[in-house]
């Protein structure tokens, strides 16, 4: 006969998200809580680039250069499309923290090391009166405060009524090596929008003499021969240490993030920026606002969705416009690389306003940012075209950025 525990708090999952989150809950003075994660220990399997911005992380820890899992800062970034190159040297919002991710995870994990449980796998879940169930291989657990951190997996968040189906997915696979310096270009991080498919590739410089290198493919692919083909080009020859792949959302947060005893966070809410894949800053910032809501609202007794609200009237005003505006642009970008005109793009904004862009800051309103995409995709209708050429007044008036000087 299986045991059911109750706790106060159950945290679902073990990376980053989760983890800021059960930090949340300690440091409210929640004692009676458990993280569960499938995985046999923090840190692996790897599944990312590893690299954060360098804004949220002092903004939350400290200065990154204190911490030794921080392997390298990041303040210049390479954007190469068909032959058209950009550099962008010292731009503030452009400055990244490339990471030890397992190194990373470990650390958060030290001070909620006790309510840590491996090699547990979450079967179901469903509501029992007021209580949520939770069944796992290890035994059944009731609470009335969930948190789901558990990256890009969604069948939680179906079950609850979070979301109907799993949302439309990006996927990536990548490597870590140790190269010479004459095999990449110091502190540069370079961003290469792919040939073969629609995506792009990427190569964190990581400490003196590593690398984290990948492709991302907004539709998926044979991604293994488009990583051997960007490796070639970024004429990495050393073979690879760790070799890893993942997926991520890639149409913006899930409907609800809340629901009566429950929050969504990270990637598990759909807390990515699209365009980029880049979801580190989210699950920090949104793991720890879980965990803060969720200790007030079980210290009160009261875990309703109206009480747990104040989550995500949190991250909406914070980064809510940001995530939309990142579906926009991997649209207006995909777009302008299918009408061959990514280029005359790199080549028109200034590195401020390609920054802006690439961050999907509030500069570039959401309709416009739309409008655009699909007047792209009106061009790259009309392959034979080729620029520069007249457009209608009004379409020149929302595409200009794109287009080149006359």
């Amino acid at each position: 006969m299986s045991t059911t525990t109750r706790y106060s708090a159950i945290v679902v999952g073990g990376s980053l998200s989760g983890l800021m989150a059960a930090r949340a809950l300690r440091e409210k003075g929640l004692a009676d809580f458990v993280v569960l994660d499938r995985k046999p220990r923090l840190g692996s399997p790897l599944k990312c680039g590893e690299a954060v911005e360098a804004s949220t992380f002092d903004q939350l820890f400290g200065p990154g250069a204190r911490f030794p899992f921080v392997k390298q800062t990041i303040t210049s970034h390479s954007v190469m499309c068909r032959g058209h190159a950009r550099s962008l040297e010292d731009v503030p919002q452009l400055r990244f923290y490339e990471t030890d991710r397992p190194q990373f995870e470990r650390w958060l994990g030290q001070p909620v090391q006790e309510h840590l449980q491996f090699s547990t796998t979450v079967q179901s879940v469903e509501r029992v009166g007021a209580d949520i169930c939770v069944e796992t291989n290890r035994g059944r657990m009731l609470t009335r405060g969930l948190i789901i951190g558990c990256g890009a997996h969604y069948e939680l968040q179906k079950r609850l009524g979070m979301v109907e189906a799993t949302p439309s997915m990006g996927y990536a696979c990548g490597e870590l090596h140790e190269v010479s310096g004459s095999e990449r270009e110091q502190d540069k991080f370079a961003w290469h929008i792919l040939e073969r498919c629609e995506g792009y590739g990427w190569l964190f410089p990581k400490g003196a003499d590593g690398c984290n290198l990948g492709v991302l493919a907004f539709g998926g692919g044979k991604l293994q021969d488009v990583l051997a083909e960007f490796k070639r080009d970024q004429q990495v020859k050393s073979t690879a240490q760790v070799r890893f792949g993942g997926r991520f959302p890639q149409n913006g947060p899930i409907r609800h993030t809340v629901a009566d005893s429950v929050i969504a966070c990270g990637d598990a809410a759909g807390m990515v920026f699209a365009a980029t894949g880049e979801g580190i800053r989210y699950a920090l910032r949104s793991g720890r606002w879980a965990g803060q809501v969720m200790a007030d609202a079980v210290a009160k007794g009261d875990t309703t969705r109206r009480r747990l609200t104040a989550y995500e009237t949190r991250w909406r005003a914070s980064f809510g416009r940001e995530l939309r505006a990142g579906v926009q642009v991997k649209e207006l970008l995909m777009a302008l690389r299918r009408s061959g005109h990514l280029g005359y793009f790199l080549k028109r904004l200034s590195d401020q306003r390609l920054a802006d862009f690439m961050l999907g800051k509030q500069r570039y309103s959401i309709a416009w940012l739309s409008a655009a995409a699909r007047i792209a995709d009106w061009i790259a209708s009309r392959a034979s075209w080729q620029m520069p050429f007249r457009l209608p007044q009004w379409r020149r008036g929302v595409l200009s950025p794109c287009l080149p000087q006359e």
